[in-house]
């Protein structure tokens, strides 16, 4: 079963609880503050080949974290902010699908991940 993630509410808290820029306390990062790099405008596409997919949070897929997809023309900043983020991630993989996510599309101007919503990792 294929579904297209959304993650519009994730970009929403990214901007209420971030602002324009990352910031992440030295230390051990705690896998509920695991903050979103991914702003809005990282994510628009005309076209499917514009979109890559990108750890989503400062600690990534490994860490506690969460994959998204972005224009191919913003991964160095978002890049840049995960240099920003400091700390050491907790060492616990996460569980969330979109770690399994494997392809990307240009849906309605955003870059999203396409997946089988049934796999949670490690089954990827």
């Amino acid at each position: 079963m294929s579904y297209v993630l959304r993650s519009s509410v994730r970009a929403a808290f990214a901007i209420l609880f971030l602002g324009h820029g990352v910031a992440c306390e030295a230390g051990v990062i705690p896998s509920n503050q695991n903050p979103s790099l991914v702003l809005p405008d990282d994510r628009r596409c005309i076209a499917d080949a514009e979109c890559a997919i990108v750890e989503a949070n400062c600690c990534g897929c490994q860490n506690t974290g969460t994959r998204t997809a972005v224009n191919t023309n913003r991964l160095d900043t978002v890049e840049a902010r995960r240099v920003e983020c400091g700390g050491d991630c907790p060492s616990t993989p996460s569980t969330d699908t979109t770690c399994c996510a494997a392809e990307v599309r240009c849906v309605d101007g955003v870059c999203e991940l396409v997946g089988d919503a049934t796999l949670i990792p490690p089954e990827c």
